[in-house]
């Protein structure tokens, strides 16, 4: 089977990693809204040696959380995304539309110590891309750069999930597992093939210890995909993923709180791409990072800090970078105004020995609203 070159992009675009985040039912409030923008835009230091200039991303990601039949937790997110790349020789390439939107509905049960999930991701995201759209969305799907997005489609799907968590006397135990099945979808605008990512399988281990004042918790996650595919035909088994992430949170004085985190991800080599090359290269991503919350008035003020170090089997794409930033929340009403910035810098390795700096800014401001 002849394989279209553009399908190895989508690949790296299928391996991208989640972004995400849960919140126990029993917490949140009857209603929850929030939206906001965000814009990022990275530099790089030797445009000749990486073929970039520079990238920019804007987002306006939207999302609602409601109570609907009883206990069930109803939550839909969803964002819009414009993108921009500038090439080394003043070109430019540009990606903008909605992502897909994400369907979760959870449901409490035993006295909250089981939880049953189910999620649809709806195919409203932009899907069909042409050569210079796939050129911008392969960059945002880096592991090195921490994106507020790492695709637009990924033709949709659905799955579910269960969760058990128990807790005795200071330790609390859970463990989740769960399984997403993708849809069939055509990716490229000069090409019919249909493209179908590999179903996700996991499974993972929660273990946190309160102390006075502190609470140190640590989660191991394992995750395993099918073999994506074109037309039918096999194209590539992406490598399994282990994950392990420990966090420290303690209180200080007044209303002030701090966490501290370390984490490492590890993808293991995947599977040949079928008549096209051998398969791709095994990769770490190490993370760490702290930051803090201090009362202000009726608001706060949130620094931070993070690091992260990407390695790569082939040595190629590999880097590390620091960030340092901060938000604020004030609250307006029932409304809670969220501005924040950040600060980037780092170096990427294009090839063995050929490295260049980049430096990156961030601006966001988001508006939450919870009705008790």
């Amino acid at each position: 089977m002849t394989i279209h070159p553009a399908r190895i992009a989508l690949v790296a675009l299928a391996l991208a990693p989640a972004r995400a985040a849960a919140q126990a039912p029993g917490d949140a409030p009857p209603f929850a809204a929030a939206a906001g923008a965000r814009l990022e835009r990275y530099t790089f230091g030797d445009a000749a040696t990486v073929g970039i200039e520079r990238v920019s991303l804007f987002t306006v990601p939207l999302a609602a959380e409601t109570r609907v039949a009883g206990r069930v937790r109803l939550t839909v997110s969803g964002a819009f995304a414009s993108a921009s790349l500038r090439r080394a020789d003043g070109s430019e390439a540009t990606l903008a539309g909605p992502t897909d939107t994400e369907v979760r509905a959870t449901l409490p049960l035993a006295g909250d110590w089981l939880t049953v999930s189910g999620v649809a991701v709806l195919p409203t995201g932009r899907q069909r891309l042409a050569a210079g759209e796939l050129e911008v969305a392969a960059v945002v799907a880096s592991d090195l750069l921490p994106f507020a997005i790492s695709h637009w489609g990924s033709g949709g799907g659905a799955g579910g999930s269960v969760a058990l968590a128990r807790r005795f006397g200071t330790v609390g135990m859970g463990v989740s597992g769960g399984y997403r099945a993708s849809r069939e979808y055509r990716a490229l605008d000069d090409d019919d093939a249909a493209y179908r990512p590999g179903d996700e399988r996991f499974v993972r281990v929660a273990l946190d210890r309160s102390f006075s004042g502190a609470k140190a918790t640590l989660q191991v996650s394992v995750i395993r995909y099918t073999h994506d595919r074109v037309d039918g035909g096999t194209l590539y088994r992406s490598g399994d993923r282990f994950q392990a992430i420990g966090s420290y949170a303690l209180s200080g004085p007044g209303r002030s709180t701090a966490v501290f985190y370390a984490g490492v991800l590890h993808r293991q080599e995947g599977s040949r791409l079928a008549g096209v090359a051998d398969g791709l290269p095994g990769q770490d991503l190490v993370l760490a990072g702290g930051g803090a919350r201090l009362a202000v008035g009726r608001g706060a003020f949130l620094p931070s800090a993070d690091a992260r170090v990407f390695r790569s089997s082939d040595g190629l794409g590999q880097g590390y970078g620091v960030g340092l930033g901060a938000s604020a929340e004030w609250p307006m009403g029932g409304t809670v105004l969220v501005p924040s910035a950040r600060v980037r810098v780092g170096r990427v390795v294009v090839l063995e020995g050929v490295e260049s700096p980049f430096t990156g800014t961030e601006l966001g401001l988001s508006l939450r609203r919870a009705r008790p």
